[in-house]
């Protein structure tokens, strides 16, 4: 969806508009991302413990490291999206081809150096990052996005989407 719809934008010559768009689709998604992945570190020992056992309780700090990780997500795939719609898929090669390099380099560098599969996992949020910041830095160029914006926009438009819903149901009256 998001992707037809900054692709209109830009050919519409829209650029505010995809701006705000791109803005609104990182925020939302990342405050949607925030609360569970807040709920699932708080709980993850518990979690961990009734899935697996107590064979699997170091796995605790793993999944805590891929939470984290979750949380950049949005970030990452909009940012990979926005360029693949605004007609530079030749720079979402880049990013994801940095990405790559710093997963490998960085997997190979800690399990030949430290045999550590902690360490792997933190290289994992590593290649979010920097294909998040590398992905940030190509679209300015085109698309200069705020990330101060981002969860304001997020969250503005989660309320307005609440409160359609509520007036939907005839919750809230739309006329005050």
């Amino acid at each position: 969806i998001a992707f037809t719809v900054f692709s209109s934008n830009h050919n519409k010559k829209m650029f505010d508009l995809l701006k705000t768009n791109i803005e609104k689709y990182i925020g939302t998604l990342t405050i949607l991302y925030i609360p569970f992945s807040t709920f699932l570190f708080i709980v993850a020992e518990p979690l961990v413990l009734l899935v697996g056992g107590e064979r699997y309780i170091e796995a605790v700090l793993l999944f805590r490291i891929f939470l984290i990780y979750s949380v950049f997500v949005p970030f990452d795939q909009v940012i990979g999206v926005s360029l693949d719609a605004i007609n530079k898929p030749n720079k979402n090669f880049i990013k994801v081809m940095i990405m790559a390099a710093v997963n490998i380099i960085g997997d190979l560098f800690v399990l030949i150096y430290y045999k550590n599969i902690e360490l792997v996992a933190w290289v994992t949020l590593f290649t979010i990052l920097s294909g998040a910041l590398s992905g940030y830095f190509m679209l300015k160029n085109t698309v200069s996005i705020r990330i101060s914006s981002i969860l304001s926009s997020g969250y503005q438009n989660l309320n307005n989407g609440f409160i359609k819903c509520l007036e939907k149901i005839k919750l809230i009256n739309s006329k005050t």
